[in-house]
């Protein structure tokens, strides 16, 4: 034959020859049957559901409503869930009425603030630290409240003075449990046994051996929370006593100076005393003469120097 014969071609496709346009189609991906897709949706709206359900939650217990801050009722004799001690090293009177114009803050060093029976001190100083003393977590953890170190304790009660509160009077307690100290705000009933400090300031409850600090005091009715126009609540809770009224406590306010003698106030809770002259007002007054008939003179007015407890 002329010519040349049949060659096979070498060298790759021909110009212009594009093997994508001979490539097989993508293939679709799977869709879910009908009932997979009814199943995912309600699912999605289900989240949806509760998610709106907590949102109004959280918006009506948002910063726009009205909370709730439970302050505890401590009437006398009474050493609450999380005492310090097993016994207590104070003795609490029943009966004590508070003088008048006792609500609202005082400084520490008001003349007639507390009671004091010098021939009965309200608190033993050495029974307290030989309780703490008796249990090292205990003693570290009401070291740690009172901002001092464990071996501290004897130096630091010594110097504490041992008054009866004269009216109803807003604190800071610490309590113990699980091995630590914890806050909480409470109203200690008048007559409870207290240590105070040079400042004036309650510092430990005698018939628990809690620690004790000053606080604010819980108002009286709702008043707005901050950065909102509506009102906060302050619920008591705990057993309270017949007199008590959250418009009539007392806050005590750490004095500025160390003060080297306390003048305490007398207070009259039943018994029978006759004759004798009655001594001491209202806090910040002194108020002398008269014979008294009926009642025990508790303390009597009077200053004592300060620590010995």
């Amino acid at each position: 034959m002329n010519g040349t014969g049949y060659q096979a071609p070498t060298g790759g496709p021909a110009p212009g020859f594009d093997p994508s346009q001979y490539a097989p189609p993508p293939r679709s991906p799977k869709r879910p049957s009908t009932a997979k897709r009814t199943q995912v949706t309600m699912m999605v709206a289900a989240v949806i559901a509760i998610a709106a359900v907590i949102g109004a939650v959280a918006a009506m217990v948002g910063p726009t409503k009205a909370s709730a801050k439970a302050v505890r009722l401590e009437p006398v004799s009474f050493a609450g869930a999380s005492p310090f001690i097993a016994a207590p090293v104070g003795k609490d009177l029943a009966g004590v009425t508070a003088p008048a114009r006792t609500a609202g803050e005082f400084s520490g060093a008001t003349a007639g603030l507390y009671a004091r029976n010098a021939e009965a001190p309200s608190c033993d100083g050495q029974a307290l630290v030989a309780a703490l003393q008796a249990d090292d977590q205990k003693a570290a953890a009401w070291a740690g409240a009172q901002n001092i170190q464990p071996d501290a304790i004897p130096g630091f009660v010594s110097k504490l003075t041992p008054v009866v509160l004269r009216s109803d009077t807003s604190v800071t307690v610490f309590g113990f449990d699980a091995g630590a100290y914890f806050p909480y705000p409470a109203v200690l009933q008048a007559g409870t046994a207290v240590f105070i400090n040079s400042y004036g300031e309650p510092t430990v409850k005698c018939y628990s051996g809690n620690p004790l600090a000053s606080r604010a005091a819980p108002p009286a009715s709702p008043a707005p929370a901050p950065g909102t126009s509506q009102a906060v609540t302050v619920g008591y809770v705990g057993p309270s006593w017949g007199s008590f009224s959250s418009s009539s406590v007392t806050v005590v306010r750490p004095s500025t100076i160390v003060n080297q003698t306390f003048c305490t106030g007398g207070n009259a809770t039943g018994g029978t005393t006759t004759g004798g002259t009655t001594t001491g007002g209202a806090p910040g007054s002194t108020t002398t003469g008269g014979n008294t008939t009926g009642g025990t003179t508790i303390g009597g007015a009077g200053c004592v120097i300060t620590g010995g407890g």
